[in-house]
């Protein structure tokens, strides 16, 4: 009984990893995706000055 509870501990602990893990993910990729627009938003404005 007890080996079972470990085990579904295990798995949970596991699974709320995973969870923290692709928020974590999303919240870079998003991230990485503001800078990219910003970026291009100013290459745009260069290339209109021109």
């Amino acid at each position: 009984m007890e080996k079972i509870v470990n085990d579904i501990v295990e798995i949970l602990k596991k699974l709320a990893n995973k969870i923290v893990l692709d928020e974590y993910l999303e919240e870079i990729s998003r991230f990485d995706y503001n800078i990219l627009t910003k970026k291009d938003k100013k290459g745009i404005l260069k290339a209109e000055k021109r």
